[in-house]
């Protein structure tokens, strides 16, 4: 229980200097962000984390989140794995909105 209120505590910090939003978390141990879909399909991204960078999220039609733009992410990894995996998310993000 511990490690996941500590992930989500990071997540919550790491997410503010992004253009991505956190969802309210409604118990479990899975977080929602939001992520601004221009360049890219939410499944190209989610591939793209994972060919990649070997970060796996689920998309949001996994549940049933009608719009693109949302991804899900575990909560209960290894803090030190957790954190680099929310880096490399947010790194993504910001190289897609950086590209022309």
């Amino acid at each position: 229980k511990q490690r996941t209120l500590d992930n989500l505590r990071f997540l919550e910090e790491a997410v503010k200097t992004t253009q991505c939003q956190l969802l309210n978390p409604e118990g479990g141990w899975y977080a929602v962000i939001q992520v601004p879909m221009t360049k890219v399909s939410e499944e190209e991204f989610i591939l793209q984390l994972l060919e990649k960078d070997h970060v796996f999220v689920h998309p949001g039609y996994f549940f049933d989140f009608e719009q693109e733009g949302f991804i899900v992410v575990s909560l209960l990894p290894p803090v030190d794995d957790f954190r680099e995996g929310v880096k490399r998310i947010f790194r993504n993000v910001a190289a897609l909105a950086a590209a022309p």
